[in-house]
């Protein structure tokens, strides 16, 4: 049964399974007496410990973002309003569905019209990996049309950016940071646990360590990373590099693994599948660097985390970091694909352990202040009542 009391929310979502800070955003707000429906267009539910969604698949279409795609999902477009008109009339009827939470374009685009119709509140979720400037026009278009009647909510500052110069109506947008939980577990063991394990005598103090953790199946600069750590070893002869790959591929990729070996690096260089706790690893760390070219939502979560660990912070300049990385305050940042700046940055935090303290101690504090997971879900309610 649904709850009572137009708590009752839709959530469309017709691409990859929701990144995990997203479903641990519903389920914190499920303990608000919020009710999820989830319809997706994959088998695999959406689902976490403690949550998971009444779900059901729909069929928003092919991708328009493709070029095949575009043609088939406008040749489908009348067809599929159709159709989902009375599954939304059904939801609104039965189970009382009250707002609707649109994740991709194909739905953006499908049920805007289709929620103002049926007088439901509709709302965007406006990922930090959105590409609007690769969009095909003619989706563009009608994007920046149905986004009229929806409230599109942002995660970082340049997404905002990008709506205000595509003359997206300022009114309709509205930023809300992504929040995180401030106590985080720190139990981890595994068969890596004398690398992670920070200590007086550990393993890992006796080396500087630099850190990542990067979706290798995604675009990323660790080939970038990798060059960096060679022109480091100049000035840092026991510097390492643990890479923790969240990946679903079983083994790294051949490619860096390749590289590694040319760069003569081998001996330094660690690649590590997805822990189950990842505080340990933060914290073994003597910096942390962001390698995402275009960062997901998962991604700005570890860098809170490591944020909040108080690690000194590395990240690419315009890629939606910034909110998090103030220039020489809570971090650093640098240009994305410069393996040469990139070695700068690292080299000048090394020799600087003052410094390394300050980014981590204000990192700490910002996260603190402004990134706290109750303040997210207060301005999100503000949008759902």
């Amino acid at each position: 049964m649904f709850a009572k009391g137009g708590k009752n929310i839709l959530v469309i979502n017709s691409g990859d399974r929701l990144d995990c800070p997203l479903l641990n955003f519903f389920s914190e707000l499920s303990n608000y007496d919020y009710d999820f429906y989830i319809y997706s267009d994959k088998n695999k539910a959406d689902q976490l410990p403690g949550l998971t969604f009444r779900k059901k698949k729909i069929y928003c279409g092919p991708n328009p973002e493709k070029r095949l795609g575009l043609i088939l999902f406008l040749i489908l477009f009348l067809p599929l309003l159709f159709g989902n008109f009375f599954v939304l009339l059904y939801l609104k009827k039965k189970k009382e569905i009250k707002a609707v939470i649109c994740c991709q374009t194909r739905e953006k685009i499908i049920f805007t019209s289709l929620a103002k119709i049926l007088n439901l509140k509709i709302i965007w979720l406006e990922f930090p990996e959105i590409n609007y400037f690769k969009m095909p026009k003619i989706i563009l278009r009608l994007y920046r049309s149905k986004a009229q009647s929806a409230k599109l909510i942002n995660f970082v500052n340049l997404t905002k950016l990008h709506l205000f110069n595509l003359k997206f109506k300022e009114e309709n947008i509205a930023l809300i940071p992504l929040g995180i939980k401030l106590n985080q577990p720190q139990h981890q063991a595994n068969i890596f646990s004398r690398l992670a394990k920070p200590g007086k005598f550990s393993f890992s103090q006796k080396f500087f360590t630099l850190g990542a953790i990067v979706n290798l199946s995604l675009p990323n600069q660790v080939e970038n990373l990798l060059a960096a750590a060679k022109i480091c070893l100049e000035v840092i002869p026991n510097l390492q590099l643990i890479v923790v790959d969240k990946s679903e591929v079983s083994a790294p990729d051949k490619h860096l693994l390749w590289l590694v070996k040319k760069l003569n690096i081998d001996n330094l260089v660690w690649f590590v599948k997805e822990q189950s706790n990842l505080r340990k690893w933060l914290d073994s760390f003597d910096i942390f660097i962001n390698v995402n070219e275009a960062p997901k939502l998962a991604n700005l979560e570890i860098a809170l985390k490591a944020m909040l660990a108080g690690r000194p912070i590395i990240g690419f300049m315009n890629c939606g970091f910034e909110d998090l990385i103030l220039d020489n305050k809570t971090g650093l940042l640098t240009k994305a694909g410069d393996s040469e700046c990139l070695a700068q940055k690292i080299i000048e935090l090394y020799k600087n352990k003052h410094l390394r303290g300050h980014l981590g101690k204000e990192a700490k504090n910002l996260v603190d202040q402004n990134f706290r997971l109750n303040k997210t879900i207060d301005e999100f309610e503000k949008i759902l009542l």
